[in-house]
């Protein structure tokens, strides 16, 4: 019995693993953060740029000002503001993080190319430069206070990233 229960979950795990997007993901390296190129099949680069100035006008409270270059077909350029990108948990305090970041999407037929760019970390009514090198030790390996951060922020990252993809690939519905 125990076997069947354990091959049952098993089987709605790897169910809903596969029905999970498969496509790269930001990472913070000590270097920044490398842009992805997520491909997109048979979309030209006309549509997916159309599709992406909807799913701007759809994601962002005020697209027209979080717009801050359109080059029709070519690139969108987007600044945003991510509340509580991360959290620090530690001595009994939880401090978010927000984070004003850059979000750059180019467009070629059937591909385009993400680009993510950290600006200013905002905590406890401060503000400083984001700086991932300050997260990573000389031998480049994640600093042990900054683990939670990293995947904090690359959560915060990818869901940006998982939204537009979602949104690309059904496009605009139009069935009512």
């Amino acid at each position: 019995m125990k076997y069947i229960i354990s091959l049952f979950i098993s089987s709605i795990l790897l169910i809903s693993k596969a029905q999970e997007p498969s496509f790269p993901k930001f990472q913070l390296t000590r270097e920044g953060i490398e842009p992805i190129v997520l491909i997109m099949d048979s979309i030209t680069a006309p549509e997916l740029y159309k599709r992406t100035i909807f799913w701007v006008q759809k994601t962002y409270q005020n697209p027209d000002k979080a717009m801050v270059a359109n080059i029709p077909n070519e690139e969108i350029r987007v600044e945003g503001y991510k509340k509580t990108a991360w959290i620090h948990k530690g001595f009994g305090m939880v401090i978010p993080y927000d984070l004003a970041y850059t979000f750059k999407i180019q467009f070629k037929d059937m591909k385009i190319r993400l680009s993510y760019i950290p600006n200013e970390v905002f905590a406890g009514g401060k503000m400083a430069k984001f700086e991932s090198s300050s997260w990573f030790k000389n031998d480049g390996s994640i600093a042990n206070s900054c683990k939670n951060y990293k995947s904090g922020l690359e959560d915060s990252m990818n869901e940006l990233v998982n939204s537009l993809y979602n949104s690309l690939k059904e496009g605009k519905k139009d069935d009512w």
